[in-house]
């Protein structure tokens, strides 16, 4: 073998061994993402279900989430209508879920709008916050139209 070609070699080995991290030496592991998520895994009624005017409608969602961004924090219950405007402004159920991974059921009721008043649909939108954040991105939501 001729001496260039020893060379190359031994630094391709060399740069081998510096990416998986000297084979000898410490690592340092890597920390997963902090993605918070949360996802409606039942909901009753049933996502889709046509609602009526008038009626007084309970609804309760079992959510998963995922909360690594803290400790602990709060899933709420909004109801909107299909231009975002809260129907139950100022009387939202919350609940407290520590961090990590779990599930958490939450439950409330609204007045369904009646079809004329202009309101065709009701979003059930469950956002989850971490403590101490005054806002988030994170939420999961069901829609369900309005029937006459």
């Amino acid at each position: 073998m001729n001496r260039s070609y020893l060379l190359a070699l031994a630094f391709v080995l060399a740069t081998l061994a510096a990416a998986c991290g000297g084979g000898g030496g410490k690592s340092t592991p890597t920390t997963p993402p902090s993605t918070d998520t949360v996802a409606i895994t039942s909901i009753t009624p049933a996502t889709g279900t046509h609602l009526k005017g008038g009626v007084d409608q309970t609804f309760s969602a079992t959510v998963s989430y995922t909360l690594n961004s803290a400790a602990s924090g709060t899933i709420v219950l909004i109801f909107e209508d299909q231009n975002f405007n809260v129907l139950n402004v100022g009387d939202q159920v919350t609940k407290t879920v520590t961090g990590g991974q779990g599930t958490a059921t939450i439950s409330d009721h609204v007045v369904v709008p009646f079809l004329g008043s202009g309101v065709t649909e009701i979003q059930v939108i469950i956002p989850l916050t971490p403590a101490g954040a005054a806002t988030t991105k994170v939420s999961a939501t069901a829609v369900f139209p309005i029937s006459s």
